[in-house]
């Protein structure tokens, strides 16, 4: 007689990983260059608003990303070199892409420590994985007649 196996579950800090990973794709997916330069190279999704941890509600929303080059990402964003002018063009593509209503929402969500359950997570990644697959193969319109 066959042992059935037991489908292992993975950690809870895994599927964290693999949600940001995913956030990441879609992001990137979805915007196809570097919202500040327009290069196609080295791309890296950007937190609009920055979670407070990696337990932060904001942690996985698509409307909280946008995509960076290496160059805006690390230099500009992170290291604050040519900080001011760059900073202001990404203040306005931010505010162009998300109301200030939803902005002030999302910087309350980012300051709350959201305990992430399993089951969440994996609708988190469905999701994810969905809408990746809809801004890779997006379904044709059927010709007017």
């Amino acid at each position: 007689m066959k042992k059935s196996k037991k489908k292992k579950l993975v950690p809870v800090p895994r599927l964290l990983k693999l949600c940001h990973a995913l956030w990441s794709i879609y992001v990137r997916t979805r915007d196809k260059t570097c919202v500040m330069c327009h290069t196609s190279e080295n791309l890296q999704a950007h937190h609009c608003i920055i979670p407070k941890g990696k337990s932060s509600g904001t942690r996985y929303l698509v409307d909280n990303g946008i995509t960076l080059c290496y160059r805006c990402h690390i230099k500009v964003v992170h290291r604050g070199q040519e900080r001011k002018n760059w900073f202001d063009k990404l203040k306005e593509i931010i505010d162009s892409r998300i109301s200030l209503a939803d902005q002030a929402v999302m910087i309350a969500k980012s300051h709350e420590q959201k305990k992430w359950t399993r089951e969440e997570l994996q609708e988190v990644m469905k999701s994810l994985e969905d809408g990746t697959k809809k801004l890779l193969n997006p379904v044709s319109e059927p010709p007017a007649l």
